[in-house]
């Protein structure tokens, strides 16, 4: 009598990698318009202004403590700076992620016992 495998190597995922992929980003896409459709005549301000608003009515006659030194232009080149700040953080956030994630399989390459193997021989 044949016993059924058990290997669970050469199952096949309920998703391949594209179709997760293009799931996320449609989610993504979601998210970022649901609210545009679903709320109704909604101020979509920044929260600069929000917390602006919120002294003054608490506290009319406050002055800040300091001022910017540097005004943008326009809103657009703020919107511009705004985008680079992202850019750059996302960039160093990934790669300190892949940095670690590259040290991590190195490490567990290097503790393998095919490697270990080789090394005795």
């Amino acid at each position: 009598m044949k016993s059924k495998s058990t290997d669970t190597s050469t199952r096949q995922p309920l998703l391949s990698n594209k179709l997760k992929n293009w799931l996320l980003i449609g989610g993504v896409v979601a998210l970022a318009l649901i609210p545009l459709f679903v709320v109704k005549d909604g101020k979509f301000g920044g929260a600069d202004d929000q917390g602006k608003e919120a002294i003054t009515k608490i506290n009319p006659e406050y002055k800040p403590w300091f001022e910017s030194f540097m005004q943008p232009a326009s809103s657009e080149i703020a919107g511009l700076l705004f985008a680079v700040q992202a850019a750059l953080g996302a960039g160093v956030l990934g790669y300190a992620i892949g940095l670690y994630k590259g040290r991590s399989e190195a490490k567990q390459l290097s503790h393998s016992p095919v490697n270990q193997k080789v090394e005795q021989e």
